[in-house]
């Protein structure tokens, strides 16, 4: 929003502790709302460091009912200034525009277009694409306001219809909401898609060193994982089919079958799996020598 326009709304110092978000569904002035879209905050301690040092530099935007001020914009702010007083008791007044007359439709479409600090992700404007389909608004409607393209809108409706499983991998950052769209476009299966995305997940992981968390996978990463063949994966689809059909072992390979079965269920420990694998390493004059 521009100085201009910020000049012509009135400005209200409001103390953190008199600000709420929406829980849930609140209903003011005979209009109900609807609580925020965004779950993906951001580094909220960061941006309280940001806002000891030099305020809250754009106003907040709300809707006033007993006495409190409900969120309608600037929820990172807010909880920004709740760390502020969680951790050093200082109260930050907060600089709000009352939004009277808004509506939820408004509303929902200022956070599509307006978020002047961290855009939403794509499970975010998902969400808050249906609720605008719930407002009344048509697909023709929503995409005449937003400038989205038609593929565009039927990405979003099918991440919006999406297990939670992908959209906590798209909130994690595990891979971005654009890739995740076009990987269950493609497998054109819910399932199907989180198991290449596991797998890719798994495949760089195995790859990569220094961390145990997941790394944030590309179309790249998918494409080797595909072309890499899954043995661990086949070993198990293989002892699932022995265990589901009644198959007898040949006995040559009997003790290969106890082993792998045994991995399978977790038996062993990594001291007893370096055990079987690795031959022992032997001193002789003060050096290691493998026997």
């Amino acid at each position: 929003m521009s100085q201009e326009g910020l000049q012509e709304q009135k400005i209200i110092l409001v103390p953190v502790t008199e600000v709420r978000e929406i829980e849930d569904t609140i209903e003011i002035d005979g209009k109900e709302f609807s609580k925020n879209v965004r779950t993906d905050m951001g580094d909220i301690p960061l941006l309280a460091k940001q806002i000891q040092e030099n305020g809250v530099l754009m106003p907040c935007k709300g809707l006033k009912k007993d006495g409190i001020v409900y969120l309608t914009d600037g929820h990172r702010r807010f909880q920004a200034c709740s760390l502020i007083l969680e951790e050093t008791g200082d109260v930050t007044f907060m600089p709000f525009i009352l939004e009277n007359g808004i509506t939820e439709e408004k509303r929902i479409m200022e956070m599509i277009l307006c978020n002047e600090g961290k855009p939403l992700n794509p499970v975010e404007q998902a969400e808050a694409v249906f609720r605008l389909v719930d407002c009344g608004m048509n697909e023709e409607e929503i995409r005449n306001k937003t400038g989205f393209s038609h593929t565009y809108m039927s990405n979003l409706k099918m991440l919006y219809n999406a297990p939670t499983k992908i959209k906590n991998m798209v909130r994690d950052n595990v891979i971005t909401g654009t890739l995740a769209m076009d990987v269950m476009r493609k497998e054109k299966n819910y399932d199907k898609a989180i198991e290449t995305i596991e797998q890719t997940i798994a495949f760089k992981k195995a790859n990569s060193s220094g961390t145990s968390e997941a790394p944030k996978i590309t179309l790249r990463d998918i494409g080797k994982a595909k072309d890499k063949v899954n043995s661990f994966s086949a070993v198990k689809k293989a002892y699932r089919h022995y265990e589901k059909e009644g198959l007898v072992i040949r006995q040559d390979k009997l003790e290969l079958f106890t082993f792998i079965s045994s991995l399978i269920e977790g038996d062993y420990s990594y001291d007893e799996l370096m055990a079987i694998l690795y031959e022992p390493k032997i001193k002789i004059d003060g050096r290691r020598k493998t026997n």
